[in-house]
């Protein structure tokens, strides 16, 4: 199964028949399902061009469906809040069944309250919206709805996966098994 990468206000990610993230700015494929990783408009924006099952964090769903501007940062990203809205609230640790593969969701608070990451174990992949950046970087903590206190947590939990590449809400993917444990050092210091 490959991942193939849309780029727009945000990479988003489609494997199988589901696409990670609806950025703006670039063309989205039809699918079955869209999973939004976190309420930030650069990751939501483009959801009216796709009639699909939408799922995200109950946070998340309720920044989105209810326009809440103040965690969305619509205007400031120079975007505005898609009609469509969210129908799924995910559960930590929930299970969501693809085409020959699953999608286990972690709330990752810190860079963003809302914040989730897609592990596919058989693969040991990880879909990690912003809460993980590429190339040493570190999520930005302090926005309306981050929880900088509680990204250590975060990276602990995600540290515990078998992990072979990240693929990241922004730049490009990142390979190796130690990666987030790297991360976790940096962030203790």
């Amino acid at each position: 199964m490959s991942v193939k990468t849309f780029s727009g206000s945000c990479n988003a990610y489609l494997i199988g028949n589901i696409l990670i993230d609806a950025p703006y700015g670039t063309k989205l494929p039809d699918v079955e399902t869209i999973i939004i990783t976190h309420e930030h408009c650069d990751h939501f924006a483009g959801m009216n061009a796709i009639q699909a099952k939408k799922m995200a964090s109950e946070f998340c769903m309720n920044v989105i469906n209810g326009k809440e501007e103040q965690y969305g940062l619509c205007r400031g990203l120079n975007m505005e809040f898609p009609q469509s809205s969210i129908e799924h609230a995910l559960r930590d640790e929930e299970v969501i069944e693809g085409d020959g593969f699953e999608l286990k969701v972690f709330h990752t608070p810190g860079h963003a309250k809302g914040a989730i990451c897609l592990h596919e174990p058989d693969r040991k992949l990880l879909f990690s919206g912003d809460t993980v950046f590429p190339e040493q970087g570190l999520p930005n903590c302090a926005l309306p709805s981050s929880e900088p206190a509680r990204l250590i947590d975060s990276y602990e939990r995600l540290a515990s996966l078998e992990i072979e590449a990240i693929y990241p809400g922004h730049g490009v993917e990142e390979r190796g098994r130690n990666y987030i444990s790297k991360m976790l050092r940096i962030l203790r210091k």
